[in-house]
């Protein structure tokens, strides 16, 4: 979840309002949500994660803790996600301008 929602977020914020802190900030945001909904969720007796994995203790940090190794990793991504999209929005707010007559 975190990966599937958090990172498409954080390239539309960017193309919106630019790599700025506060962006940032609610791309941030945005991974923590999806990071508490998808534990949650996890958490829960019976749930099978991927490759039908029991999830329970795969949250709890059986297996070396995999699943709160990845997340940072992910939050990195996002970060990254802001930046092309910032880079993105950039550019077509750039093709979208008139051009200046000298």
């Amino acid at each position: 979840m975190t990966l599937l929602i958090a990172t498409p977020a954080g390239l539309l914020l960017g193309a919106l309002f630019g790599f700025r802190r506060l962006t940032l900030v609610a791309a941030g945001l945005v991974w923590y949500a999806c990071l508490a909904v998808q534990t949650a969720h996890l958490a829960h007796p019976g749930v099978r994660g991927f490759f039908g994995v029991e999830a329970l203790p795969v949250v709890q940090g059986a297996a070396y803790g995999q699943y709160w190794i990845v997340q940072p990793l992910i939050l990195g991504l996002v970060v990254g996600a802001v930046g092309v999209g910032a880079r993105l929005g950039r550019a077509v707010r750039r093709s979208r301008a008139p051009e200046a007559v000298h």
